[in-house]
């Protein structure tokens, strides 16, 4: 966090944060995020820059406070909806393993990440989630949107719905199809390991 990148250990000691956007199973670099935190000198900045780019690591550097914020996103939000999806099937009775039958790929994969989740060390989310002090604004947003989306979605007005997820859709723009194009690819790898399994 922010707080981290301002410690005075030793004024002359170089402090260049480094977060690797992919976690400990993942096979190699080449073609995953590093975020660089400069925050103090530039003695090591381009070296480290250069060994990761060299293993084909895409590299960017952003200031310690703007890491925070995207942060509170990339991570807070998107490890919140999966502890409250594995929530919601938990008060619902509905266990991954009885879902079997009638999951979609979608839904497996959904599954899936939320086992990954829970499957690692909980302190690693609570420490996510809860210490990024971006998170919780970042959460009112999700909020709003989740009552918005209530409110177009499910008071019976068809109209309102669609105009809703076009408003959405128009922000997304040529996103949706590189979206579909890419997931369809992951799609796919869950559908074979399914048929693989069967």
């Amino acid at each position: 966090t922010t707080e981290i990148y301002t410690l005075s250990l030793h004024d002359a000691l170089p402090i260049l944060g480094t977060h690797p956007m992919f976690g400990p199973f993942t096979e190699c670099i080449a073609g995953q995020n590093i975020i660089l935190c400069p925050s103090r000198g530039k003695r090591w900045y381009r070296w480290i820059e250069e060994v990761f780019k060299k293993e084909g690591a895409v590299v960017s550097t952003m200031e310690p406070v703007d890491h925070d914020r995207a942060m509170a996103v990339a991570q807070g939000l998107t490890h919140f909806l999966t502890i409250c999806m594995g929530r919601t099937l938990q008060k619902l009775h509905m266990s991954p393993a009885d879902a079997g039958p009638y999951s979609t790929p979608i839904f497996k994969l959904k599954n899936d990440l939320i086992g990954r989740l829970f499957a690692q060390d909980p302190d690693l989310y609570v420490t996510l989630v809860g210490e990024n002090p971006h998170v919780s604004d970042v959460l009112s947003t999700f909020l709003q949107s989740l009552d918005e989306s209530r409110q177009a979605l499910l008071t019976g007005n068809r109209i309102a719905g669609l105009d809703f997820l076009e408003e959405i859709r128009g922000f997304l723009g040529d996103f949706c199809l590189q979206g579909l194009t890419e997931s369809n690819k992951i799609m796919r790898s869950v559908v074979c390991s399914a048929k693989g399994g069967s």
